[in-house]
């Protein structure tokens, strides 16, 4: 949300600018793996208003930093070929 972007907020979400996705299987267990996704980097015109970017770029730093870095999420299948 444009207008209601806060550092607290952004770090319990999927970050930002996704440009590598993959899916590392666990090769001693075919049931399970690990998604990692880059979150590269933020783009300001696009995440904030002009008037937010003009009136705290401490707390929109802070939001761009937690938008920022990996994802790493443990995946788990019930079957193979599921």
């Amino acid at each position: 949300d444009i207008n209601h972007q806060t550092a607290a907020a952004q770090a319990l979400q999927f970050g930002y600018n996704n440009d590598y996705l993959t899916i590392i299987p666990n090769p001693n267990n075919p049931k399970r793996g690990v998604l990692v996704c880059n979150h590269e980097y933020v783009n300001e015109n696009i995440m904030f208003s002009e008037k937010d970017w003009a009136a705290d770029k401490g707390e929109l730093r802070r939001v761009a930093m937690a938008a920022q870095g990996l994802s790493v999420v443990e995946l788990k299948r019930k079957a193979v070929g599921s």
